[in-house]
Parts: structure tokens; C-alpha cells; sequence
């Protein structure tokens, strides 16, 4: 071949990954832009590696639970969260969220010093895909409810409850469980 051929062929070799590189880059950021699925408590590092992720091996359905147990696991589980019980004379009551489901519920008596566990209650939790339901099955009475539900950090909304995040040292047969 030519020295003259040999150019252009390396021009337009050139040309072409020029134009598949600003394709996948015009690509990536159309994906990102239009991904409705993404929980806004996802920060956008975590968004582009899922982005990038879904494009080679998921659908994007699994990539929105992919992204749903990312905020899960950054948010809720092994967190304990508490709200003040208007019905138990302003006492606290925290909820320690796992993530094999299990929910632990802990009622507390506030005395000068600390905080004593004086009751629990234990229950099996699922959230929706939206992450805007939970559905909460009691052990005791295998009663089942379903409540609106919000996360965010340091704070959750169960219901009509607000619950705030915060760190209690909760033991169960003597081992400590958060």
C-alpha cells in the first residue's frame, strides 16, 4: 500500500474512534440525565458506576434494585432510629432496621442517667421498590401493616412518625446488637 493510502486509512481509523468514544460519552450522560428510577439519596458517583454497570450487564430494572438496596444499606440497615411515644407519656421508642428484614423495637424508660429498655417487639419489614412503603409484620400477633415511608439521612418518616437516627447501645442475650 501507499504511503498516501496508509495516511488516510489512519485518518479515518481515527475518525471512527473519535466519533464511538463522543457516541459512548453522549450515551452515558443521556442515561444518567433520564434515569427517573434513582432514589435522590444517591449521590452521583454511585449513579455513574450503576449507569455504567447497567449498560454492560444489567437491565435497567435490576439496576434500579441494585441502587434501591445501595441506599438500603448507606441509610437503613443496622441503623436505629427513634421517635418520642405521645401515647407512652413522651417516652423514647427506637426501631433498628436489619437487612435480613428482621425489625427490633425497643420501648425505653428514661431515668436521670440513661436510657433503660423496659419492652421489645420484634417484626419482619419489606420496603417498596420506591422506597415510599413499608410493610411491617409482627411476631407476636403476626398483625401486618402497611405505612408511607420516607428516608433520608439521620431521619426516617414510618407513618405519621418522624424517627431520628441515633446510636444506643441495644443488647439481645447479652451480646450487643448495634
Amino acid at each position: 500500500m501507499s504511503k498516501k493510502k496508509q495516511y488516510l486509512a489512519a485518518v479515518i481509523l481515527i475518525l471512527a474512534g473519535l466519533l464511538l468514544l463522543g457516541k459512548g460519552i453522549w450515551d452515558h450522560r443521556a442515561a444518567k440525565e433520564a434515569s427517573p428510577d434513582t432514589p435522590p439519596a444517591v449521590s452521583e458517583p454511585a449513579q455513574s458506576e450503576d449507569q455504567s454497570d447497567s449498560e454492560e450487564s444489567e437491565t435497567p430494572a435490576a439496576s434500579a434494585e441494585a441502587a434501591k438496596e445501595r441506599v438500603l444499606k448507606e441509610l437503613l440497615y443496622d441503623n436505629t432510629y427513634e421517635y418520642i411515644d405521645e401515647f407512652r407519656s413522651g417516652h423514647p421508642v427506637t426501631y433498628t432496621f436489619y437487612a435480613d428484614g428482621k425489625l427490633l423495637v425497643y420501648y425505653w424508660e428514661s431515668d436521670e442517667m440513661e436510657d433503660v429498655p423496659i419492652g421489645s417487639a420484634s417484626a419482619i419489614y419489606t420496603i417498596s421498590r420506591e422506597i415510599d412503603e413499608i410493610t411491617i409484620t409482627w411476631a407476636d400477633n403476626g398483625s401486618t401493616e402497611v405505612k408511607p415511608f420516607k428516608l433520608t439521612k439521620n431521619h426516617i418518616v414510618l407513618g405519621d412518625s418522624e424517627l431520628n437516627k441515633v446510636h444506643k447501645s441495644i443488647y439481645e442475650n447479652g451480646k450487643e446488637l448495634s
